[in-house]
């Protein structure tokens, strides 16, 4: 019978059962022995079966902190052993998980304040080039409006020029026409010269024959009548002579006076053509910066341009940047969340 409830304890044993042991005794030393490793036997199995599934159970419960701790020997210990470097392992995964859902968490969450302040810089960044674009835009306008203002300040420079020389060649033929004036008043106070000569040889010759008729008496009164008459014209010529020729004195005096207003008049009208000349130079330079700079200023509006592009192109992929780092930032969290529930302690 005993040796049956022995068996029984094994056959329950291989089923699973380890909670039936050999029970009596018997009156055989080996048997006695038999029955007694039996029953050590079962009862070391059965502790570590419990304290394993106690472990694996904890495990499964996310507590890491559960252990084997009977003392066995052989293939026993092996699984105490092995099942404790489980839980250790696990418990160093799990912690490194933590640390590292930590760290990810703290590194996306300064990533996303970098980011967000790289997107408001970026912003502002591209508000004022787009102000800068426009301001110089204004400018460019500005600077070519002066530059057509310019031109046609030289334009009228050039026609003022032109007027002042065509102006100086009329004072020039004006002082030539002076001077032929001046010639011929010369040529006529010669003539005048002459007339009174004649006129004062005439009233001489005329003063002579009056003398003569009168010693002729009866014979010489026609005579002396002619004579008469001839002296009187005499005199009249050199009359008109003499106001002919303070006439053309005052007229070569006023002639001489003209010229040298026309001179002057000549003199100021070549230095207000040079001066003309020199604002047609300064004009026509401005002109050239001018177009010059507004040439320049495209280039820089161009470049401007091309920096905005750029700038709302790292606008666009900041904010793609920031959903990526939000959604990091989430899975981080989720991570978190997923390791917090293991106990460690």
């Amino acid at each position: 019978l005993e040796v049956g409830l022995g068996i029984a304890a094994v056959a329950a044993a291989i089923e699973g059962d380890f909670s039936q042991r050999v029970t009596g005794s018997y009156a055989e030393p080996d048997l006695e022995t038999l029955a007694g490793n039996v029953n050590s036997l079962l009862d070391t199995v059965d502790r570590s079966i419990s304290e394993t599934g106690e472990v694996l159970s904890a495990l499964a419960n996310t507590d890491l902190t559960r252990r084997m701790s009977g003392t066995y020997a052989g293939a026993l210990a092996r699984l105490r052993d092995d099942t404790n470097a489980v839980g250790e392992k696990l418990t160093e995964v799990v912690v490194n998980l933590q640390h590292t859902s930590r760290s990810l968490k703290t590194a996306t969450g300064e990533m996303l304040t970098g980011a967000n302040d790289l997107s408001e810089r970026t912003t502002r960044q591209a508000s004022t080039i787009e102000e800068t674009s426009a301001a110089m835009e204004q400018l460019a306008s500005t600077v070519l409006d002066n530059a057509k203002r310019a031109e046609e300040a030289s334009t009228n420079a050039a026609e003022v020029s032109q007027t002042a020389e065509d102006g100086g060649q009329v004072m020039t033929q004006a002082t030539h026409a002076m001077e032929r004036i001046t010639a011929s008043s010369g040529k006529i106070s010669n003539i005048i010269g002459l007339i009174d000569d004649i006129a004062f040889q005439t009233n001489l010759l005329a003063l002579n024959a009056s003398v003569e008729a009168a010693r002729a008496g009866e014979a010489g009164k026609g005579f002396a009548v002619v004579a008469v008459e001839v002296r009187r014209l005499a005199q009249s010529a050199a009359e008109a002579s003499s106001e002919v020729k303070v006439l053309i004195e005052q007229s070569g005096a006023e002639v001489a006076g003209g010229s040298k207003l026309v001179a002057e008049a000549a003199r100021k009208l070549e230095a207000m053509l040079e001066g003309a000349r020199r604002n047609y130079d300064l004009l026509q330079g401005i002109a050239r910066e001018s177009r010059e700079q507004a040439s320049s200023i495209e280039e820089v509006n161009t470049a401007i341009r091309q920096l905005d592009e750029m700038t709302q192109h790292n606008a666009a992929l900041v904010e793609q940047t920031n959903a990526a780092i939000e959604q990091t930032e989430a899975q981080a969290t989720d991570l978190d969340r997923i390791v917090d529930v293991f106990t460690l302690e």
